[in-house]
Formats: structure tokens, C-alpha cells, sequence
């Protein structure tokens, strides 16, 4: 990971640190950002009161996403977790990493002190199998804050940039096999799905279970299914009107590549020019609410539960409702504003991907074209 940075005045710095690879979950790139910082102040990373003496690992070091309509925001509370260790106040450790994090080159592969290796930000199932960018940049502003928050705010530019990635890494298919054209290596049933389909597939029961209700699966699952499918729906209307170009719209599967526009018109302005103006087209509140869905679930592929993956593609279908009934597509918007059509067939496009993945890869149930 790199990073380039300028300090602006006062309380106020702005990076752009690189996403390597097929890497698409954000919160562990901050998290490796913050602990090759504490190792370059040169502060042990073992302390007696960790159990077992254990050093901070990256999945130790407090960041959360903020809810925020205007924006991407996240926060870290690492300074109050590092200040009874370091005998500090945590504002003034707030204020010493976010120093290092704006002026050295970081490089979390030769954090000697902290004694950890770079570790994987892909998600399993957003695994890249063809040639992308080797970086993608990502540009965040860097505030601290009292009694010793350090915040993160992705900008609209660096945000576009982690939605075309999404756009071009395809997904890896169930049992992560891939054909040269994006289909399973394996022969497709008659029915033109990968697997046998049956309406009572269970999902796998947890050993422990604190839902005070039993979640109605059947039920759940055709939403899921329907919003999947309403998702493919919108992006062959929008293949054969030309508003846009996918290859491998066989009507079997639900796997395809976006070709064009290519880059998708997600920005306001001129991308190319650092300091033109610009701003996401995505402005509305449900187009906000459904990336930050997004985000949840880049972030949660690799470790959810089978609960976890249905009430994640439970919120995430019920987040394309709002966005569909509130976002048009068609119709004026298509014929007077046709990027911002593209934009959001964009987000529809993506969203598409990460139902399929719930569905398939988690959940082990149909994700269906059409219903």
C-alpha cells in the first residue's frame, strides 16, 4: 500500500492511499493504514495488558462507518484504546497518527516493529480473474477530532473509483470456478442454472441463535430473489435500448461484463483534471442508502453466517426497492440526463452482483434471472 499526501492548514490533511489487485473492501485498508502508522512512531506494539500479550493486529484497531446521506465517513478510536497503554492523552496520539499518516510513505509490508504481514482486502467472492488496474487510488480527507476521534471522509472522486472497481472485477461463481467467457466450467443443467434448484433449500442452521423470532426463510429468499431478478431485468432493457453495453447477455445465467461506457459516468465534472470541481451523480438519499449497503457487504463477504448473509441480502433488496421507486431511470431521465441513467444502472448493476453472491455463494439458492 502507498500512500500520497498534502497537509492542509490547521486541523485538516488529505491522502490518497492505493487499493492493490482485486481489493474492494475499504475498512481494512484504513485499518493497515493506521497500524503501519503506530509502527512508524516507533511505539511497541506488545503490551502487558493485551491478553496473552498478543501485538495489535489490524482486525484489533476500532473503525467504524459513520450513517451519513452527504457522504462515506469513518471513524477510528484507536487514540482512546492506545492512550492508557502509552500514557498519553488520546488527543495528542489522534493528532501523531494522523501527522504520520499525512507526511511518510507507508509501506505496511516493512512495519518491522509491528511484526505483521500485508494481508488480503479482496473478498472472496469479488475475486479478480481478468486484467484490471494493479492500483486504485482512493482519496480520503483526514480530520481529528476531541476527545481523540480520527475521521476519514472518501471523496466523491475516490468513491467513483471504488465503484468502477466493483463494476470490473467480476464475481468468482459458485465453488469459484471460472469459464473464458465468465461461465462455470462446469455443463449448465437443462434448466440453465448451475446447480439443482429446489423451493424448500434450507439455509444452514446456526449452533446458537439469538433472534427472538423465527425469520420467515421462504418468504425472505423470494425477495431477495425478486429484487435479483428485477436487477437483470433493468440492465438487458438497458443493453437493447443502447443506453448500455454488457457482453455475455446469454438470458441463461446472471453473470456478464459491463463494457460500456467504460469508465461509467459516476462524476460531475472533468475526473481527469485534479482541480476541476466535481461531485457524484448518485445524490439522492436512497442512492446513498444503497451504497452504504454496498459497503456493509464488500466488507462482511468473507465472514458471515448464513443468518448474517439473509438479513445482509434481506437489507440490501429492500434498499434497491427504495432506490427504484425513488431514483427514475427511463423516461426523462434516460433522454435528457442519459449519464446519470448510466450512473444509476451502475449502482444497479453492482447491487446485482453482490445479491448474487449472497445467494449463490452464501445462502446456496438460486439467483434468478427472471421470475
Amino acid at each position: 500500500m502507498e500512500s500520497k499526501v498534502t497537509k492542509n492548514t490547521s486541523n485538516c490533511w488529505s491522502f490518497s492511499i492505493s487499493l492493490f489487485g482485486n481489493s474492494v473492501a475499504i475498512k481494512p485498508v484504513l485499518q493497515q493504514q493506521i497500524l503501519a502508522s503506530i509502527a512508524l512512531l516507533g511505539r511497541s506494539l506488545v503490551t502487558n495488558e493485551l491478553p496473552d500479550k498478543l501485538k495489535i493486529t489490524v482486525e484489533r484497531i476500532p473503525v467504524h462507518r459513520l450513517s451519513d446521506d452527504r457522504g462515506v465517513i469513518y471513524r477510528s478510536a484507536i487514540a482512546l484504546k492506545l492512550a492508557p497503554l502509552w500514557q498519553l492523552p488520546p488527543l495528542d496520539i489522534a493528532y501523531q497518527l494522523a501527522e504520520c499518516m499525512a507526511i511518510g510513505e507507508q509501506n505496511t509490508a516493512d512495519a518491522e516493529t509491528g511484526n505483521w504481514e500485508q494481508q488480503s482486502i479482496s473478498s472472496q467472492n469479488f475475486k479478480a480473474q481478468s486484467p484490471i488496474p494493479s492500483q486504485v487510488g482512493l482519496d480520503f480527507s483526514l480530520q481529528v477530532f476531541s476527545p481523540g476521534w480520527i475521521q476519514f471522509r472518501l471523496s466523491d472522486r475516490g468513491l467513483a473509483t471504488w465503484l468502477q472497481q466493483l463494476i470490473e472485477i467480476p464475481p468468482v461463481l459458485s465453488h469459484g470456478e471460472l469459464g473464458s467467457r465468465g461461465k462455470s466450467l462446469r455443463s449448465l443443467t437443462p434448466t440453465g442454472y448451475e446447480r439443482p434448484y429446489s423451493p424448500d433449500a434450507k439455509i444452514p442452521e446456526q449452533n446458537q441463535r439469538t433472534e427472538t423470532e423465527p425469520v420467515n426463510q421462504a418468504h425472505s429468499l423470494f425477495r431477495v430473489q425478486y429484487a435479483h431478478a428485477r436487477c437483470c431485468s433493468l440492465l438487458r432493457l438497458a443493453h437493447r435500448q443502447s443506453l448500455i453495453n454488457l457482453s455475455d447477455l446469454d438470458g441463461i445465467t446472471p453473470h456478464w461484463e459491463w463494457l460500456e461506457p467504460n469508465p461509467i459516468p459516476w462524476l460531475y465534472g472533468n475526473p481527469e483534471m485534479e482541480c476541476s470541481p466535481i461531485r457524484l451523480r448518485l445524490e439522492h438519499p436512497a442512492e446513498r442508502g444503497l451504497i452504504a449497503l454496498v459497503l456493509d457487504g464488500t466488507e462482511q463477504l468473507t465472514r458471515l453466517t448464513p443468518i448474517r448473509a439473509l438479513e445482509l441480502a434481506n437489507a440490501l433488496s429492500h434498499g434497491f426497492e427504495k432506490f427504484y421507486s425513488a431514483c427514475r431511470i427511463w423516461g426523462e431521465v434516460k433522454t435528457e440526463t442519459p449519464q446519470l441513467a448510466q450512473a444509476r444502472l451502475g449502482l444497479v448493476a453492482i447491487t446485482q452482483k453482490l445479491l448474487r453472491s449472497l445467494l449463490q455463494d452464501q445462502l446456496n439458492v438460486i439467483a434468478p434471472i427472471e421470475l
